[in-house]
């Protein structure tokens, strides 16, 4: 999720200090596309491994395994989420900002996208346990706009 909040975050600046909306959107494209290419692999290599820790063959019917790796996906994505706002924050504060961030030379402009930045992270902190899909993710990018 790294990879998310930064183009979160590069989302956020084009906002400020653009009016390419077609790049906008295809930043939105882009984080929906790496969660959803993240989630078929990580599934696929779930399914093939037979067993594990977790998984001894008999141990439970397919069903009941499918229901278990979907729900240990949801799991994955929601703490994701909230991993993901606190990088922001972190690329917000921390040494290793964001340039399209920093870069910005008007200050008042500059100022503006890192609250945005901050809300945003901060709003991904305290609501990741209920943000379900990358869908929900996507519209609330959006929202904050």
């Amino acid at each position: 999720m790294a990879l998310i909040a930064n183009l979160i975050n590069v989302y956020i600046a084009h906002l400020y200090t653009s009016k390419d909306y077609a790049y906008r959107e295809w930043l939105l494209q882009v984080i929906k596309e790496v969660y959803e290419k993240f989630e078929e692999k990580f599934l696929a290599l779930f399914k093939a491994q037979k067993e594990s820790a977790l998984i001894t063959p008999g141990f439970i019917d397919d069903s009941t395994l499918e229901s278990y790796q979907k729900e240990f996906m949801h799991q994955i994505f929601c703490q994701s989420i909230g991993f993901a706002g606190c990088k922001m924050a972190r690329r917000v504060f921390g040494i290793a900002g964001v340039e399209e961030i920093r870069g910005i030379k008007d200050a008042t402009i500059r100022k503006q996208t890192t609250l945005h930045a901050l809300k945003l992270g901060v709003s991904l902190i305290e609501n990741y346990e209920h943000i379900d899909d990358i869908y929900q993710l996507l519209s609330i990018i959006e929202e904050e706009v």
